[in-house]
């Protein structure tokens, strides 16, 4: 961390203190928002508050992204008033204002506790890579087609976007091919001769001949490699892809 974000950080964090101190416990997370806002004013420290971000897939707007802050163009605050400790999908979300504004440096803030809790994340920029993209030629047309969704997803926004993102990200992208998609189908489950009803099934089937099922931000993506097959055979369905738009690799493999 260089000098400036060194000094910078160091300001915010006694900043965000002297808000709770004054402002008192349980209050809400818009009104230590303004006060903080109110605070960085009165220290002249430039910052835009809730500044949108979209996100777009071949010229298709998909979402608007709105971190709380953004800080001297150089940190992202994501300000929270809960009173329990923040959850994974709190630095989660946090990862994807930062990914999106291309910042790598995050303060994740929970103001709702007897003392201020400060998480500080680094996000490097690394390169990132796609496996598996070139389906054999003996799959269906379906497959390729979704390879080529994958490519424009890729190709537009790499990976180390979280589910929230992409799963409305992969429609557009499926759509802009002419796909008909069928999300979560329901099947029937027995066991011992005894029907236990129908459960839906996590996963996307593609022109009735393909299962999909992707994970984002997994290490691996083995577990939708065995859910896959699963499905396949639950469904009777000939074909299926298993995908995960990992922080750093887009993985992808194929079944028939």
């Amino acid at each position: 961390m260089n000098l400036r974000q060194k000094e910078l950080t160091y300001k915010l964090r006694g900043g965000l203190f002297e808000v709770q101190n004054e402002v008192g416990l349980g209050r809400s997370e818009e009104t230590y928002h303004r006060a903080f806002c109110i605070w960085m004013l009165k220290n002249n420290i430039a910052f835009q508050t809730k500044p949108l971000y979209p996100i777009s897939l071949d010229n298709i707007h998909v979402i608007n992204l709105i971190p709380d802050l953004i800080v001297e163009e150089t940190l992202v605050i994501e300000l929270k008033a809960k009173p329990h400790r923040l959850a994974d999908s709190d630095t989660v979300q946090l990862y994807n204002y930062m990914k999106r504004t291309g910042l790598s440096l995050g303060f994740l803030v929970n103001m709702g506790l007897d003392r201020v809790h400060i998480e500080r994340h680094l996000r490097d920029a690394v390169e990132t890579e796609c496996r598996n993209l070139s389906p054999s030629p003996s799959f269906c047309e379906t497959t390729q087609k979704i390879t080529e969704s994958l490519c424009l997803i890729y190709d537009e926004h790499g990976t180390g976007y979280s589910s929230e993102i992409m799963d409305r990200i992969l429609p557009v992208a499926l759509s802009a091919r002419e796909m008909k998609i069928k999300n979560k189908p329901a099947v029937k489950s027995f066991y011992n001769g005894h029907d236990l009803g129908q459960s839906a099934l996590d996963c996307l089937v593609i022109n009735e001949e393909a299962v999909f099922c992707h994970t984002c931000l997994y290490g691996d993506n083995d577990f939708n490699c065995s859910r896959v097959v699963s499905y396949m055979k639950a469904l009777n369905i000939p074909y299926g892809m298993a995908v995960n738009f990992g922080k750093r690799v887009l993985e992808v493999k194929c079944f028939q």
